[in-house]
């Protein structure tokens, strides 16, 4: 917790304590001086200070939103997380050993002279190809310029994400080299999204928010995502993940 944050909290609580006590000296010195009970003078009294102490554990409970830095600063750390990962060679899976089946119990009696005798089975434990774990998809990212319609951005750049796997719903963040101007995510082919929300994260322009809660079609390896970039200056984007 940084110690801005800390000031601000104190000062919220000490604001909320001062106005609480002058509200009760108020309030409270008009009813004693107009009590004709002793009662009421702690009634008035007892009910003021109660309110004070329930002013100040509220305001202590309060916790001050995330700024727009610190989700960029997350969403930084997430791509720079994705990009290890991806630069890391996954493992090779275990070899897999032949498993002997040994008879649980010898047969009853001896086996008569002559008799061929019948070796134990030897069974063998095959690797199942479709039991394996899903992979994490892999996004591909190619772009290409355009030509910019718009005065205040001179530059327009077409970037297109693929897949291999298939999003019901996506949370996708692009990161690029130098500030942007404007970005318009689409899914190539989609008819009807809901819940859809796109654009620049604040004070951060160079990275781009995109998601949906469902779309027909989905981002897929037959239908690709594509993000139009307007910026001031030729920019490369080619950090991409999803969360």
């Amino acid at each position: 917790m940084s110690s801005l944050w800390r000031c601000r909290v104190n000062a919220t609580i000490f604001y909320a304590v001062a106005i609480g006590l002058l509200t009760v000296l108020g309030a409270g010195l008009a009813g004693h001086l107009a009590a004709n009970k002793w009662w009421h003078n702690w009634f008035f009294w007892g009910s003021g200070l109660l309110i004070v102490v329930l002013i100040y554990f509220q305001a202590r409970s309060y916790k001050e939103p995330p700024t727009a830095e610190e989700i960029a600063v997350a969403v930084q750390r997430k791509l720079s997380e994705t990009q290890n990962i991806n630069t890391q060679q996954a493992p090779s899976s275990p070899p897999v050993v032949a498993e002997n089946k040994v008879p649980h119990s010898l047969p009853q009696g001896r086996p008569k002279k002559g008799a061929a005798q019948k070796p134990p089975e030897m069974k063998s434990t095959s690797p199942a190809g479709d039991e394996s774990l899903p992979q994490s998809a892999h996004l591909t990212v190619t772009q290409s310029l355009r030509t910019s319609t718009r005065t205040d951005a001179p530059t327009e750049t077409e970037v297109v994400v693929q897949t291999d796997k298939v999003f019901s719903s996506l949370k996708f963040v692009m990161q690029c080299d130098k500030p942007l101007v404007d970005a318009h995510p689409r899914i190539e082919g989609a008819g009807a999204q809901m819940a859809v929300s796109s654009g620049l994260v604040q004070d951060h322009p160079n990275i781009v928010v995109y998601s949906y809660g469902l779309s027909a079609p989905p981002f897929g390896p037959a239908n690709p995502l594509v993000i139009d970039v307007w910026s001031k200056d030729p920019v490369t984007c080619n950090k991409v993940t999803t969360f």
